[in-house]
């Protein structure tokens, strides 16, 4: 099982860190890992890198792009496929400021919704310590 963290980053560390992904993720890693002692200084340092987002509106995207599937459900900010036919079970949570994906597979069917919106996506998996730009995978799809 793979758990991929999702943040929709700020334009300007966006400038900052499209070439450097590991710096970012090691900020992101080091919230991550923070006690709870120094939250406070976490949320501060998440708060500039990540750009707000309208929740309610991502979670409508994303019912609105799949509630046609079978292999589709949700339940409030929780959606879920479950294909029978690609043996993948994905759950995606909507949070207020980040995205959470629990899967059985590495490339989630939830990455291509995720492509079209309009963010700058970057990916997480602390448990595996690996990290991306969603478009970076697309690319490497697509070519």
């Amino acid at each position: 099982m793979r758990t991929y963290y999702i943040f929709f980053i700020d334009q300007a560390f966006l400038t900052l860190y499209r070439d450097k992904p590991n710096l970012l993720y090691r900020n992101f890693y080091q919230i991550y890992k923070m006690s709870h002692d120094n939250y406070g200084m976490g949320i501060k340092i998440y708060s500039q890198l990540i750009t707000p987002f309208n929740k309610k509106q991502i979670n409508e995207y994303i019912y609105n792009k799949h509630n046609q599937e079978l292999s589709y459900t949700n339940h409030n900010y929780t959606h879920i496929i479950n294909n029978r036919y690609t043996h993948e079970i994905t759950k995606l949570t909507v949070y207020n400021t980040y995205l959470k994906i629990i899967t059985n597979k590495n490339d989630p069917y939830f990455f291509n919704t995720l492509y079209h919106i309009p963010y700058n996506v970057f990916i997480c998996d602390f448990k595996n310590h690996d990290y991306f730009w969603l478009e970076s995978i697309e690319q490497e799809i697509l070519v």
